[in-house]
Formats: structure tokens, C-alpha cells, sequence
């Protein structure tokens, strides 16, 4: 197997290739040549794999990158823009039927002509929509595209939304036919519909099992195959000529993207959290497990079916379907991943510790001398560190093996593992007396509760839903606050019993804060919105809209006396203060770019957020809300956190492999911390104080 790099490749960005991947049948020489019709995926002519150009959408970075696979190199990338010239966040791609134009989805719909290279038109997708699915036509006459409201058709010679069906509700993916006649949505409530694609009605309703995420149609369209999403191990394979459901097939891992060969005797599945592709033969519904990089998202198949291509977190894996091994990893540039890397601080400020993923250690810095003095080794995919209350003890999730590692930080060694608490852990919180620790994965549908002296699991399962994102306590550690981000709540947990005591409902939850007093969480979604929940009552208390014009939430921080929230949106380059008295948005600070992470220092006079696309942190001043200097940091600034005496603030790089030291009193960086690969975690969830 060869693995092939651009020089300026971030190596840790993950999805840098994000969710969409597409093979042609043109050579990069030929390429204004028509190739052979048909879907994406589908069978082509036996010769079609000796002429192809694999599509690799970039999202952030706004690109389309070329590959050709025979020699493991990028041949071309290009820039996708809107008609306001703005990168269009390309993140899905598909190739017209005749091989000529690539159409590149993201906030606006953009056809890329192959023969010239060029962007030949673009148009704006709705705002505030979460844009999921493109799909063409046999004819390549219309586009179709799935977001969680409703379906888009589009006229692609006139380049208009022609048809808004709206009366689909929380699409997770949708399929086209063969003959383009009918389209098959499954939603995230585990209902698979059929729609009328001409007239968009919906002419049949069914019922499947449990949450439903991803859709593939066999090639003749007889059989629709469902992956069951974070938390549901199966595949559901539905008859689509009689609506049923012919069979529920369990996979030993949460199943994401498929592809069905051309015979439909297999069909690949991706599976994000365990860096593998599992291959369902559909004869035996027995599946085989093939090892991939970090985080597949992607997979289609050569025209002629000798070769899927998947895309990982930094590259794109070629598998050939004969061996059922990858042959080739194709490495991809692209944008760096938008939420904060975990730099968890010790309780007394005087260690920083930084996982690095992809050389599995555990770097621990002094922060006085501003030097790696420990580098510990930890299991597979470090994504999180958190300290005792004490700060005898670090807990350190490793995702990918499915374990904690458990660090003496006298001693900086390893000195338990342990293993079998949730399937891809990524957060982990100790309950404020530290007798608990409390721990929640991607891959898992429940939190796990262990005890910090004997490293033991306590009692059964807490059931909160699909892909836990955040674990907050509040200040008394009577309760724990869980926001799971597929099954949409909130869902509050008496620490004392280990069950559930209220659920609520919260549209794609990101992370939830409480106010210093405790009587008050806020937790903000993917949109607009910030929920207020009292926490005497457990209910809600109400809503705070964010400015209209705000989406893709990414950080959320409380005010030490618990006056201000502050709101970054990645998408629209804004902050957002909200004043929690009036629950009101006071103030909405454009600073461009992609600001993300956010902290307060203990004073409460300064916020701190970090802008990966322009590798700077902006201090803002809380009195002025303005910000007072941008400081220059590494490649791709992630998660920050300040020390407790407010002197310092330190920075995870995830693109240069290094922390940036940033000294308060004169606001500039004043020392860079060299430490292993990967400096980079499984978000705004893992960073930790």
C-alpha cells in the first residue's frame, strides 16, 4: 500500500475531505470526453476503472480536488464560489450522468465544468438550511436536494429551485430510482417514505426500526438498504415494490454512508467510529470488516467495481473489492476540523495536557517553563483529558479502542485501563466531590458511570440517546446534564440514583452551561436558539433567539457571574452576547472568519476565541464588547484554555502540532510548545479545566 501527501497537506484536519467523494470515468487527459451514463456508483463499462478521476469535495476550504487513483496524486484543485464570490462550504459532489460536469453542494449549488476546469454557475441555496443530500437524474436534467425540512428540485439548465417539498419532515437521506421516477426519503423518527418524484406527493408511509441515518438503493431499485445510526446496529432492507421491511440485519458497529456493488450482492458501509468499512453480503447477511484510516464518511464504487473509494479523516482509501483490502491512501488538502482541540489544564494550573491522536501519547507541559516534560503513552485515538478535582489523577478517553486510560500525574504514568465503558468514548466528566466519572461516546446511546477509586463500573447503563456531545454537573453534583446531539435533548441525571429524571427536547444540541448558582442551564442548538432550562424544576423556562442571520453554532460560554453568554457561529464569523437577565441578545460582534472556541478568564473582563481559518485568537474586552487585538498563534488554533490565575492562555494547534503560549499582560504569544502528532479531539466537548 503507498500513501501519498501533498506537501502543504494539514495532516490532522479531520474531515478535510468531508462526506462526499465521486468517481469518473475520464481520464484528467480526456476529459472533455463523454463518458459512460448512469448514477454515481453504478456499473459501467469493464474498461471504465482504466479512465477515471476521483472528486473530492473540500468543505471549509471551498474546493474540488482531482485525484487519479493509478498514481496516487492530486492533479487539479479548484475553488467553488457563490455569485458573491464567497467559498460555498463545499461539502457534497456528484458527477452528471455524461461525465462532463461535477455539481458541488454546500450553501449554494455550483456546476464544475471538467473540460475547462471552471466554475460555471452557482446558486444560492436557501439560508439556514442544513443541505444533506444531492442527487441528478438519469437525464442529468435535475437536481435533488435533501435537507432535515424539506426536498429541493432543481432545474439544472435554468439553474432555479423549481419544486420545494415541504411536507418531508427530518430527512436523513434520501434515494433516487433507476428511472428517475420516484424518490425514497428515510427520516431520523424511522420512516421511510415514497415520493412521486414529478409531483413530490407522498404515495407510501412505512415504519422502520429505531433512529434511522443513511439510505442506499440496490441497482434495479428493488431493495432500499437503512443503516440504523449512532447507537442502532442494524441494517434494514426494505422490498420497495410492496413497502415492507423483508429483513433487520445486526452489524457489530453503528453503521453510516453505503454503496451497493452492481450486482447487489454487496453493500459496503461505512463505520466512522471503528476506522473501518464493513461489506454486508446480501445472500448470507453476513458482513466482513475491512480497516481503513481515521473517520470514514464516504463510499462509492468504480464503474466497473473493482475499487471502492472511501473517504477518511485526511485522505481518501482505495479498496479493491477482489482482496477486500485497501490498496492505496490518497492523501487530500483541505480545510482544518472546526471544533476546539481538548488542552485540558490541571486544577492548580501548573501542568496543560494534549492528547495526540495520531501518535496515541498524552503530551503534559509545565506551564510555568512552557516545556513537554512527560509524554505518556495512552490507547488508540486520545480525544479528551480530565482531571480529578485534586489533580492527582487525568482521565484520558481513547476512542478508537474504546477505552480510558488513567494517568498519575505525580508520576506522569499510566496506571490503569479501562475498558468496556461506551463505544468510542470522546467526554468524560468527574462529578465534582471526584468519586464519579461519568463517560460518553460517538458510537454509544448511554453515559457510564465509574468509580474513580477502584476504576470499576457502577450499575447499569444511563440511557440518554444517540451521540452524547457534552456532560456538564452542576455546582452541587447533585445532577448531570447530557446533551446528545441525534436523539435531540437534554436529558438530567440524578447523580445519586444514576437515572433519568427529566427529558427535553433540543433541535441538534451542541453544549449546555450552567450558571454559576446552579439554578439555570443554557443549552444552544445547531440554529438559533439558546434553551433555558430551570434546574429547580428541570423544565424549560423559555428560549433566547439569536440573530437571524446566525447558524452552525460552535461555542458557548458562561460569564463567572453568570451575566453574559457568549455565542460563536463559525458559519457567519460572529459572536453573540446574550444578556441572561433580559434573555436577550445585546450585542452581535462580526469578526469574520471562523470563530469557534470561547472562554472567559476568572475575572470575567476578557473572552478569548480562537479563529482556526485565520490562526488567531481575538481577545474581546467584556466592557466594550470590542475586540482588543487578534494574536497570531499556530496552524489551525482549536481548544484554549486559561489558568486559573488569568496570566496565561494556552492554544492547541492541530495544524503545526504545537501550543501556543499567549501571555495575558502583554496579549501576544510569547512561547510555542512542540508536541506529538495529532494535537486535535472529538470537539468542544473534550476540552476540560
Amino acid at each position: 500500500m503507498f500513501r501519498i501527501k501533498q506537501s502543504h497537506l494539514r495532516t490532522l484536519a479531520v474531515l478535510a475531505v468531508s462526506a462526499a467523494v465521486i468517481a469518473s470515468p475520464l481520464t484528467a487527459h480526456a476529459a472533455a470526453r463523454p463518458g459512460p451514463a448512469g448514477p454515481v456508483g453504478r456499473a459501467g463499462p469493464a474498461n471504465a476503472a482504466a479512465h477515471q478521476t476521483v472528486y473530492v469535495s473540500n468543505a471549509s476550504a471551498g474546493t474540488v480536488s482531482a485525484i487519479d487513483p493509478a498514481t496516487g496524486t492530486v492533479t487539479a484543485t479548484t475553488t467553488t464560489t457563490n455569485p458573491r464570490g464567497i467559498p460555498i462550504n463545499a461539502h457534497i459532489s456528484r458527477l452528471s450522468p455524461d461525465g462532463r460536469k461535477v455539481y458541488v453542494l454546500g450553501d449554494s449549488l455550483a456546476e464544475y465544468d471538467i473540460a475547462t476546469g471552471a466554475v460555471a454557475w452557482a446558486t444560492a441555496m436557501p439560508a439556514r438550511t442544513e443541505t444533506e443530500q444531492l442527487l441528478l437524474s438519469p437525464d442529468g436534467a435535475m437536481a435533488y436536494v435533501s435537507n432535515d425540512d424539506h426536498l429541493l428540485t432543481v432545474d439544472l439548465s435554468t439553474h432555479k429551485i423549481v419544486r420545494a417539498i415541504k411536507n418531508v419532515s427530518s430527512a436523513a437521506s434520501t434515494a433516487l430510482s433507476p428511472d428517475g421516477a420516484t424518490l425514497y426519503t428515510v427520516t431520523t423518527a424511522g420512516q421511510f417514505l415514497t415520493i412521486d418524484a414529478a409531483t413530490g406527493k407522498v404515495s407510501a408511509s412505512l415504519a422502520v426500526s429505531g433512529y434511522s441515518s443513511y439510505l442506499a438503493l440496490a441497482p434495479d431499485g428493488g431493495r432500499a438498504y437503512i443503516s440504523g445510526g449512532t447507537g442502532a446496529r442494524t441494517v434494514t432492507v426494505v422490498n420497495t415494490a410492496t413497502d415492507t421491511v423483508v429483513a433487520t440485519i445486526p452489524v457489530s458497529f453503528s453503521p453510516g454512508v453505503m454503496a451497493v456493488t452492481a450486482d447487489g450482492r454487496h453493500v459496503y458501509i461505512t463505520s466512522p467510529y471503528a476506522s473501518s468499512i464493513g461489506v454486508l453480503d446480501t445472500v448470507t447477511d453476513t458482513v466482513a470488516m475491512i480497516a481503513v484510516a481515521w473517520e470514514p464518511q464516504q463510499v462509492v464504487l468504480s464503474a466497473d467495481g473493482t475499487q471502492a473509494f472511501v473517504t477518511c479523516a485526511d485522505s481518501v482509501a482505495v479498496i479493491s473489492t477482489a482482496r477486500g483490502s485497501v490498496t492505496a491512501e490518497i492523501g487530500i488538502s483541505g480545510d482544518a476540523y472546526t471544533h476546539p482541540a481538548p488542552v485540558s489544564l490541571s486544577p492548580n494550573g501548573a501542568l496543560a495536557y494534549l492528547p495526540n491522536t495520531t501518535s496515541n501519547t498524552v503530551s503534559v507541559i509545565d506551564t510555568v517553563s512552557h516545556t513537554v516534560t512527560a509524554t505518556v503513552t495512552v490507547g488508540t485515538r486520545p480525544s479528551s483529558v480530565t482531571f480529578g478535582p485534586s489533580g492527582a489523577v487525568a482521565f484520558v478517553t481513547n476512542t478508537s479502542d474504546g477505552t480510558l486510560t488513567v494517568v498519575d500525574t505525580a508520576s506522569a504514568k499510566a496506571t490503569a485501563t479501562i475498558a468496556d465503558a461506551v463505544d468510542g468514548p470522546t467526554i468524560v466528566a468527574v462529578t465534582p466531590d471526584g468519586r464519579k466519572l461519568y463517560v460518553g461516546g460517538t458510537a454509544s446511546s448511554s453515559i457510564r458511570v465509574i468509580d474513580t477509586a477502584t476504576h470499576k463500573i457502577i450499575g447499569a447503563p444511563v440511557e440518554v440517546g444517540g451521540y452524547p456531545t457534552s456532560i456538564v454537573f452542576t455546582p452541587d453534583g447533585a445532577s448531570a446534564l447530557v446533551t446528545t446531539k441525534y436523539q435531540g435533548r437534554l436529558s438530567i441525571v440524578d447523580t445519586a440514583t444514576g437515572k433519568v429524571t427529566a427529558t427535553l427536547p433540543v433541535d441538534l444540541p451542541q453544549s449546555v452551561v450552567v450558571s454559576p448558582d446552579g439554578k439555570t442551564a443554557y443549552v444552544f442548538d445547531f440554529w438559533r436558539r439558546v434553551l433555558v432550562v430551570d434546574l429547580s424544576t428541570d423544565t424549560p423556562a423559555g428560549s433566547i433567539a439569536l440573530n437571524p442571520a446566525v447558524s452552525g453554532t460552535s461555542g458557548l460560554a458562561i460569564s463567572p457571574d453568570g451575566a453574559r453568554l457568549y455565542v460563536t457561529s463559525g458559519k457567519t464569523g460572529s459572536v453573540e452576547v446574550v444578556d441572561t437577565a433580559a434573555r436577550t441578545v445585546i450585542k452581535a460582534l462580526h469578526i469574520g472568519g471562523a470563530p469557534n472556541a470561547v472562554v472567559f478568564n476568572a475575572s470575567g473582563t476578557l473572552v478569548y476565541v480562537t479563529d482556526a481559518t485565520r490562526n488567531v485568537v481575538f481577545v474581546i474586552d467584556t466592557a466594550t464588547i470590542a475586540p482588543v487585538v487578534a494574536v497570531a498563534v499556530g496552524l489551525s488554533p482549536g481548544g484554549l484554555v486559561v489558568t486559573p490565575d488569568g496570566t496565561s492562555v494556552f492554544v492547541a494547534n492541530r495544524g503545526s502540532n504545537t501550543v501556543s503560549v499567549i501571555t495575558t499582560a502583554v496579549s501576544a504569544t510569547t512561547s510555542t510548545v512542540s508536541v506529538g502528532t495529532g494535537t486535535l479531539g472529538g470537539g468542544m466537548e473534550g476540552i476540560g479545566i
